[in-house]
């Protein structure tokens, strides 16, 4: 960038009185989005250095002057811009995948209290009633909160577990 800053300085006297010159600006944009990293090794650092080097690049072609460089501002910031709104909307999902994870163990600790219940006076080996409570009360939760009228049992998991505790009676 040194180069093509220096001989826009050279035939431009505005980028030095002017905070608004396209060339000043481009370098606060690009300092002040670099700040976002700590080091190297930062996700999207090697994202952020291409699109520099890109538009550096654009600048060795050119003449220079500051219209080349608001060009390049423009075109930073494009990138800069859906840049941001990808990750925003990876946080998103990242969000509402924890919240429906939150949910769902939510309801399989309602699930597994309710299996404990239905297997009082019973005797259910301890492998089974840990499978229960456990990984199928995930799944029960997991089906309650697809279903499209939020509750019920349509898949019929539910009705499962009183066949599985039934079967591992013996006297049954």
């Amino acid at each position: 960038l040194e180069p093509s800053l220096l001989r826009l300085a050279m035939v431009d006297p505005r980028f030095f009185s002017d905070k608004k010159h396209p060339a000043r600006v481009l370098m606060d944009r690009i300092t002040h989005r670099s700040l976002a990293f700590a080091s190297d090794t930062d996700t999207g650092f090697n994202q952020f250095t291409k699109a520099i080097s890109n538009g550096i690049q654009v600048l060795v072609g050119t003449s220079g002057d500051a219209a080349a460089f608001g060009r390049v501002l423009r075109k930073l910031e494009d990138t800069w811009e859906r840049e941001d709104a990808a990750q925003v909307k990876r946080h998103q999902e990242a969000a509402r995948a924890l919240l429906h994870a939150e949910q769902r163990n939510l309801l399989a600790h309602r699930f597994a209290e309710d299996i404990v219940q239905r297997c009082k006076g019973k005797n259910v080996p301890d492998n089974i009633l840990a499978f229960l409570r456990g990984p199928w009360a995930q799944v029960l939760a997991e089906a309650q909160l697809r279903a499209d009228d939020g509750g019920g049992d349509g898949a019929g998991y539910n009705a499962l577990v009183d066949d599985l505790i039934w079967s591992v009676q013996s006297r049954l």
